[in-house]
């Protein structure tokens, strides 16, 4: 069931614009790496992704942000939280000006 989730998100990444996909997708960073429609969709995941599972003691990789290429992810970390299971991540990125006119 993962592995269709990613491929429908996959699918809905336009290659025109800038792209930014943030949440638990519940998989560990090799194993985005290695899905074939994530690495055709042309998003990519940071190399350092922080431990955000679970939120008491982070041991696991679930929650990401994965960019279009000329997103730019300047620091990307997960930060203190007592609400839920999962650590919420910060990300400051950089974004390009759109040059293209299609909505």
């Amino acid at each position: 069931g993962r592995s269709r989730q990613l491929d429908v998100l996959s699918r809905l990444v336009p290659r025109w614009r800038p792209v930014v996909l943030v949440g638990d997708l519940n998989s560990e960073p090799d194993a985005l790496r290695r899905h074939p429609q994530l690495l055709e969709s042309g998003l990519r995941l940071q190399e350092q992704v922080p431990a955000t599972f679970p939120s008491w003691r982070p041991r696991r990789r679930l929650d990401h942000v994965l960019v279009s290429p000329g997103v730019r992810v300047h620091e990307l970390v997960a930060l203190q939280a007592a609400h839920s299971d999962h650590l919420p991540l910060a990300v400051e990125l950089g974004i390009p000006l759109r040059q293209d006119r299609r909505a």
